[in-house]
C-alpha cells in the first residue's frame, strides 16, 4: 500500500518480504472480512509473567459461541495483575463453558480469573468504532474489585 515510512529507511520499516509490521492483530471471519482484535504488545503482567492479551483473546475466539473477546489486566495486590476478559457471544454460552474451554487450551496462570459476557453495544468504544481498551480496563478493575468471587485458576 505504500513504499516508505516517514523518516525511516525502508530496510528498517519493512521485513525482507516487503511487509510492514504494525503490531496489530486481526482475524478473518467466515466472509473473509478482517476484524481488528488488538495489539500484540498488549501485555498483562501477572506474578512476574508476561501474558499476551491477544493469546487469551484468540483462545476465546476459537470457541464457536464467541463473536468477540477482549482481555485486560486487573490489579491484584499479590500478583500485580490478574487476567480478566469480556466476551461478546454470537450464540448462547455460559461463563463456565468459556472457562472450561480456556482451561483446555491455556496454562492455568493464563485462564481468566474474571470473565464477563456483554453485548457489543455495552463495550466502551472509541470514535473509530474500536473497543476502548483503557476504559475497558477501568471497568474490569471496578467489577473485579466489587466482587470477591474471582474465578479460581
Amino acid at each position: 500500500l505504500f513504499v516508505g515510512y516517514y523518516k525511516q529507511d525502508p530496510a528498517d520499516a519493512f521485513d525482507r518480504d516487503g511487509f510492514f509490521h504494525t503490531g496489530d492483530l486481526g482475524r478473518l471471519d467466515e466472509r473473509g472480512a478482517l476484524h481488528f482484535v488488538g495489539r500484540l504488545k498488549d501485555v498483562i503482567k501477572s506474578a512476574g509473567v508476561n501474558i499476551a492479551a491477544a493469546e487469551i483473546e484468540a483462545v476465546l475466539l476459537a470457541h464457536p459461541a464467541v463473536g468477540a473477546a477482549h482481555a485486560v489486566g486487573v490489579p491484584d495486590p499479590l500478583r500485580g495483575e490478574n487476567v480478566a476478559a469480556f466476551v461478546v457471544p454470537k450464540a448462547p454460552v455460559t461463563v463456565d463453558a468459556l472457562l472450561a474451554h480456556c482451561r483446555d487450551a491455556l496454562a492455568a496462570y493464563k485462564v481468566p480469573r474474571h470473565l464477563w459476557v456483554r453485548r457489543e453495544d455495552e463495550l466502551p468504544q472509541k470514535g473509530s468504532g474500536k473497543v476502548d481498551k483503557p476504559r475497558l480496563r477501568e471497568e474490569a478493575a471496578r467489577l473485579a474489585a466489587a466482587t470477591a468471587d474471582a474465578v479460581p485458576p
